[in-house]
């Protein structure tokens, strides 16, 4: 267990190193924003039957009600709200993987284990598995 820790904390400080994570803190507005002064319009998408019909269609899902087209109309709007966003001199975003920097991983060691053990610790298995208590319900119906 003590192990896993000196590995987590060498990780953090290398990454602490070699990205300098705190030249990344936020900061906080100091200055108010006046609300009439933002000019950003809400225009709600509206979507036909046939654009419906056609999204049903092609995703596999049957809207049952007026709520889950208005949900959509709603992700839909905020999408197209995301999508004027001007991104122009705005830098992309990275990731740290393991490709990026050298994090010492614990080494894996496989283990045998006797599955009649396991499976003392549930009562819900069937044929080798464990069974959730819906799958269980179904069985007996």
């Amino acid at each position: 267990m003590n192990v896993g820790f000196n590995a987590s904390k060498k990780c953090l400080n290398l990454l602490r190193n070699q990205f300098k994570l705190k030249d990344f803190a936020s900061t906080v507005r100091t200055s108010t924003i006046d609300v009439k002064d933002t000019k950003v319009a809400f225009n709600t998408t509206k979507l036909t039957e046939k654009q419906i019909t056609t999204l049903e269609r092609i995703s596999g899902l049957k809207f049952t009600n007026q709520k889950e087209v208005w949900s959509l109309e709603q992700d839909i709007t905020l999408a197209n709200q995301v999508f004027k966003v001007d991104t122009t001199n705005v830098e992309p975003l990275f990731s740290i993987t393991e490709e990026s920097i050298n994090c010492p991983l614990r080494e894996d060691i496989p283990v045998t284990t006797d599955s009649k053990k396991i499976f003392m610790n549930t009562k819900n298995s069937m044929e080798g598995f464990f069974v959730s208590s819906a799958v269980q319900r179904k069985q007996e119906e």
